[in-house]
């Protein structure tokens, strides 16, 4: 894993899971929320009814199956297929 100095700490990447059991977090927010800059989520396959913000610079990526994010009104926001990598997002 690399490290980044980041708020004055040194951090060492994470690798981040959002599955149904046995996972960091429940949901691809809470992943979002509780990552750094250059973290690593894994979201296992399935739908997730969801209002993202992606506001650091991480890999977002499906594993397992199709990854659904949906709006409030059901609308499909977000559809990654089986290892696709949700684009790095920075300033």
């Amino acid at each position: 894993m690399a490290e980044k100095v980041q708020n004055g700490e040194t951090h060492v990447h994470s690798e981040i899971t959002v599955f149904s059991e046995g996972c960091d977090y429940p949901c691809i927010k809470a992943a979002i929320n509780g990552s750094l800059d250059g973290d690593r989520i894994f979201v296992s396959e399935g739908t997730y009814p969801e209002s993202l913000v992606v506001n650091e610079s991480m890999d977002i990526r499906g594993v397992n199956g199709t990854v659904i994010v949906r709006t409030s009104d059901h609308e499909v926001a977000i559809a990654m297929t089986s290892d696709c990598v949700f684009p790095r997002c920075s300033d």
